[in-house]
């Protein structure tokens, strides 16, 4: 239980307290990251055109409002232009203009803000807003369950009133997501909660939220990911030397592991209720791939696959396997029927761009790089079964990404870095907070 102890050290906090007079950019940036919460987890059905005013409202009060050159700042993944401008050209051959549109205003807004708030969001306020984010999921998910049992426990067809699966889902669209949102929350509240009593509890509420909800995807991400955590803190703990020979270690003891994981397959698939085709994953796959091979490079655009059954590829896939699928249950092979190999390759990059500031991060700033870290293992081990590519979850990825880069340029020493506009805006913002809290006083 020693993740439960202690918080790693919080050195990757410029934390300073703010009065009452807050500044109405920074407020907006927190109402921006529920409002994330709540439509892009679908937890409330916001359309996309009044999800996408929202969005630009948000974005022009941070620009406008936050002091001069701070927006100048944003962290900007080039991994993720290059993947968004891709996206974009995807409208030239996609057979469905309209679902590409309304996909891409609900969900290209996303990855800018959150790039942005994970870029100029004061530390403090952009940690405590995302663990009462997560302490309030939790509050709301117990408290719904209670209100509405069985829409919260089981997941059911609207047009047919067919059961879909049963499983703890709480409002979450699906139990998936609910699961792995926790072992997200679980993660954050590991690192960054120093209240031992408030840290236990949350972990220990979330953890049953995970078992009671018979993911067995989040249950797969909840043990890589815990395994991570300890990985990292005990890597934390090696000399550099030392470290070497544990991440070598570490490289073949995994190898085995999976090996040997690979024997209980059987038993752990009949304890969640699995067949060997992973409730038709497989056999998803296989027509997926088969239609993935007749665009390999382009795919089929973004929105061209999944909307209509009557055309191809999904008119294809849907005859192939005799029911109807929303995605393709596999990150890569969703990213490649959508945008192709060429879109897969720069998603990739972006992820490693990500993974590999966190890792960076693990011995100057380490609660922020084992939070960076363990969410992208938690993409890798979710992807498996699991479309966790887009949406949120991508614009999760892009607010780690920024932080991370943020976090790296802040620690560099060099003078250049240190007499930019930036770091006089942060001055000046620093310096109107402090008077403001002396006024109140």
């Amino acid at each position: 239980m020693t993740l439960l102890r202690r918080p790693v050290p919080r050195t990757d906090e410029g934390a300073r307290p703010f009065g009452a007079g807050q500044p109405l950019w920074m407020v907006t940036s927190q109402a921006y990251l529920v409002l994330f919460l709540l439509a892009d987890f679908d937890i409330v059905k916001i359309n996309p055109k009044p999800h996408f005013a929202l969005s630009m409202l948000v974005l022009a009060t941070i620009v406008l409002l936050a002091p001069r050159g701070l927006v100048r700042s944003m962290r900007v993944s080039m991994p993720v232009v290059v993947f968004v401008a891709w996206w974009m050209l995807s409208f030239v051959w996609t057979p469905a203009h309209g679902e590409w549109f309304n996909k891409s205003i609900t969900q290209l807004s996303p990855l800018l803000i959150m790039t942005l708030i994970g870029s100029v969001l004061p530390w403090k306020r952009l940690i405590e807003t995302w663990l009462a984010l997560i302490y309030g999921a939790i509050a709301y998910t117990f408290a719904f369950t209670v209100l509405n049992y069985s829409r919260a426990t089981t997941l059911t067809d609207a047009s047919t009133g067919a059961l879909v699966n049963s499983g703890w889902r709480g409002p979450f669209q699906h139990k998936n997501t609910l699961a792995l949102f926790m072992v997200f929350g679980i993660v954050f509240v590991l690192a960054f909660e120093k209240k031992r009593r408030c840290r236990r509890c949350a972990v220990v509420l979330m953890v049953l939220l995970v078992a009671l909800s018979r993911s067995g995807t989040g249950s797969a991400c909840l043990a890589t990911v815990l395994l991570s955590v300890f990985w990292c803190r005990r890597y934390l703990r090696q000399s550099v030397r030392k470290g070497s020979t544990l991440i070598v270690i570490s490289f073949f003891g995994s190898i085995v592991g999976v090996g040997a994981i690979a024997t209980f397959v059987p038993a752990i698939l009949k304890l969640y209720g699995k067949d060997p085709t992973l409730t038709g994953r497989t056999e998803i796959w296989s027509a997926v791939v088969s239609a993935i091979a007749r665009k390999p490079w382009t795919g089929y655009g973004w929105g061209g696959v999944w909307t209509d059954p009557t055309r191809e590829p999904t008119f294809s896939i849907v005859r192939k396997l005799g029911f109807i699928v929303f995605h393709a249950h596999n990150g890569p092979l969703e990213i490649m029927i959508e945008l192709g190999v060429i879109g897969l390759v720069v998603y990739l990059a972006a992820f490693g761009a990500t993974l590999l500031g966190g890792w960076r991060l693990l011995r100057v700033r380490p609660a922020l790089g084992e939070v960076v870290v363990s969410y992208c293992v938690l993409m890798f081990v979710a992807s498996f079964s699991e479309a966790v590519v887009f949406g949120p979850w991508l614009a999760l990825l892009v607010m780690l990404h920024a932080m991370s880069q943020r976090a790296k340029a802040e620690d560099d020493p060099s003078p250049r870095r240190r007499n930019t506009r930036v770091v006089a805006a942060m001055r000046e913002l620093e310096g109107d907070v402090r008077s403001g809290s002396a006024a109140l006083r």
